[in-house]
């Protein structure tokens, strides 16, 4: 019997031991419960689904938004690129036409220069044959004695 006493002793400090687990295992569980908050509730989880769907809803269209304002400012600055090419070419033309030109009014102020230079000179023999055609004027006055 002192055995069997013994033993239901030992028993019953088994099963408080294993309560005090139990126990202290609910208390933990409850605890991780409140930490989550409702997350173990289908109807919370559900809300919570449908506001991050929605928020994910409008980070997508403020992308999109964002994705067509850049393709838009690529295009606007491959438009002024191409513009670009072409007023170099125009440049570049410009100032080989203003080359050209510059070259061209050098030639026509050189020929100015010549054809001045060719105008003196006539207007010297003028001069001298004038002058020759006086002297021999007087000379053929006097020679011959014309008043």
């Amino acid at each position: 019997m002192e055995n069997e006493l013994k033993k239901m002793q030992e028993i019953e400090q088994e099963i408080n031991k294993a309560q005090e687990i139990l126990n202290q295992k609910r208390q933990e569980v409850m605890k991780k419960k409140k930490a989550n908050g409702n997350n173990n509730d289908p109807r919370a989880q559900q809300a919570k689904i449908k506001s991050m769907h929605a928020k994910l809803d409008l980070l997508l269209i403020k992308q999109n938004e964002s994705n067509a304002q850049n393709d838009k400012i690529k295009e606007d600055i491959n438009q002024m690129r191409r513009e670009k090419n072409i007023f170099d070419k125009i440049f570049q033309q410009s100032e080989i036409d203003i080359k050209e030109k510059k070259e061209k009014i050098k030639r026509i102020l050189k020929q100015q220069k010549i054809a001045q230079e060719v105008i003196q000179q006539a207007q010297q023999k003028l001069e001298d044959f004038q002058n020759n055609a006086a002297i021999t004027q007087q000379q053929f006055y006097k020679k011959f004695r014309i008043k």
